[in-house]
């Protein structure tokens, strides 16, 4: 395991400011290093010994934390007010039952459109790398 010395210079440097390890792969990345270089650097603490790290994988640490909940959350209560606007409307909000059978149809559209879209970002995730 070779590092080359100017990689564990920059690492050690950069450091001490209190950059992040995230930031100094993306810098080390755009100066055209390799990615195990980088790595191995990165393995190894400002006294020279090797760091034992759980860390997640860099994509978890790269990007934003996404909020899977709320779409579906708002597509239900989307299709839940247009269900009972329309019932309204045509005048079966005031049947016994209508509500009920809004909130079953509002729940299978949520859940089919949430799975299709979990499909979907998968799907993406697998192609984009």
């Amino acid at each position: 395991m070779t590092i080359p010395v100017e990689i564990t210079q920059y690492v050690t440097r950069t450091r001490q400011a209190g950059m992040p390890d995230r930031l100094i792969r993306q810098e080390l990345q755009k100066l055209g290093y390799g990615v195990s270089d980088i790595d191995n650097a990165l393995a190894v603490e400002t006294s020279g010994q090797p760091v034992i790290s759980f860390r997640r994988p860099l994509e978890a640490e790269i990007l934003p934390p996404e909020h899977h909940y709320l779409f579906p959350l708002i597509c239900f209560i989307l299709v839940f007010i247009l269900g009972a606007y329309f019932g309204y409307r045509d005048g079966a909000l005031l049947e016994q039952d209508f509500l009920l059978g809004v909130f079953i149809i509002s729940l299978i559209v949520t859940a089919v459109i949430t799975i299709v879209m979990g499909i979907v970002r998968k799907v993406f995730k697998l192609f984009s790398h």
